[in-house]
């Protein structure tokens, strides 16, 4: 072990003359485990947020989006499904019709959205796990899959299902808007089923047969838009950028990560905000190193000055201080790294820490997700923090050689 070191891990685990110097150091040390913890614990937090979201938003988004540059809809027949089929990795193409519509149940109506869809399009277990009421393959009947907000907004009964509501479109050819008669398309839908994501979703979406919207909309074969189903979704940014050769400049081809890239990026932004503030405080903790440096300098004058009669340099002085204030560091990072863990551990597997209202939520406790990379940085900010703290009290020490 090099002497500077060694007398440095002497020094923090021997009792100084001063009590108090020992009570600030193992303090200082405390307050960085603890916002180290705390740091470790937010941002995996953060983390299981954002795994929950993107599995609802992937559960309802499709892996890959083919749009229309200009314009709200297009003619399948422009686009090379067979050669989109092919590709690997692609399992379906689905043709979507997406329009704004009226519901009507009885003297209860809501303004909603509806996604016209094949009757293959559940088949892949497309919110098969969020289904609360009903069967979503009822679509293959002809019937539609709604909502939980819609539901509840109609007043429908989710347990005596199927249940008949009106769709109203305005229609395209209408020039009269001020008699309903005239001015819309009206079908009777049968509901099958009841889906419950997340609140904004349930609020807004049903499902249709794309048959119905279509002529509802007084289309023939247009679409809004093609849904691309992938087997690995690992390879979605290789299959997109396939994709968009093949249907060329026309066509806006998004992965479902860009399709919510607003969400996505301000949940990044959160948590680098968070990660500063936290950082900040663990800052603000290490500045009680300075303390107990500065009050252990002047406890080992006589120490100093014989080793510097013994052929210590004032650079060799320095370093034993400077070994000690990291080492302390260190201590209070690895501890809270390791509290943080178990405590996230513990969340994940038992969940302890529940929402005020479970029921509300598609969960019931904090969902927690660990990220090896989110360890390492807050290590290296607490090290760098550590460093940054104690040269201040380490670069003003003197030698007094007049012993």
């Amino acid at each position: 072990m090099r002497f500077p070191l060694y007398i440095g891990f002497r020094y923090l685990k021997s009792k100084k003359k001063h009590n108090v110097i020992n009570i600030i150091s193992w303090i200082a040390a405390t307050g960085i485990g603890v916002t180290t913890a705390a740091l470790i614990i937010v941002l995996s937090v953060f983390n299981g947020f954002e795994q929950l979201v993107r599995s609802l938003y992937t559960s309802f988004d499709p892996d890959i989006q083919i749009s229309a540059k200009f314009g709200k809809t297009f003619s399948p027949a422009t686009v090379d499904k067979d050669r989109i089929s092919a590709l690997d990795d692609v399992t379906a193409v689905y043709e979507v019709v997406q329009e704004n519509v009226l519901l009507k149940n009885d003297d209860k109506q809501i303004i909603a959205s509806f996604k016209g869809v094949e009757d293959t399009y559940f088949d892949r277990g497309k919110l098969f796990d969020y289904i609360v009421a009903g069967d979503e393959k009822t679509i293959k009947l002809g019937f539609g899959v709604v909502g939980f907000g819609i539901s509840y907004y109609l007043n429908l009964n989710n347990f005596d299902l199927p249940r008949p509501i009106t769709l109203m479109v305005p229609k395209r050819t209408a020039s009269n808007l001020l008699n309903p008669l005239n001015a819309f398309n009206t079908k009777v839908l049968p509901v099958g089923a009841v889906f419950s994501l997340q609140q904004e979703l349930d609020d807004k979406y049903l499902f249709v047969p794309v048959s119905m919207a279509r002529e509802l909309l007084d289309y023939t074969d247009e679409v809004s838009y093609l849904e691309v189903a992938l087997g690995n979704r690992q390879k979605t940014g290789a299959v997109k950028k396939d994709i968009q050769q093949i249907v060329g400049d026309n066509f806006v081809v998004k992965t479902n990560f860009e399709l919510q890239d607003t969400l996505y990026k301000m949940m990044h932004a959160e948590k680098i905000a968070v990660f500063l503030i936290l950082a900040f405080i663990i800052l603000i903790s290490a500045f009680n190193i300075i303390g107990s440096l500065s009050m252990l300098v002047i406890n080992k004058e006589k120490d100093i000055a014989i080793l510097h009669s013994m052929g210590a340099t004032l650079k060799d002085i320095k370093k034993i201080f400077f070994n000690e204030s990291l080492m302390l560091t260190l201590i209070g990072a690895c501890s809270g790294l390791a509290v943080g863990f178990v405590i996230c551990l513990l969340q994940q597997k038992f969940g302890i820490i529940t929402f005020g209202q479970a029921d509300s939520f598609v969960i019931n406790s904090y969902p927690v997700y660990m990220m090896f990379p989110d360890f390492i940085v807050v290590l290296l900010t607490v090290i760098l923090i550590g460093i940054v703290t104690s040269l201040i009290p380490v670069s003003k020490l003197k030698v007094k050689v007049d012993y």
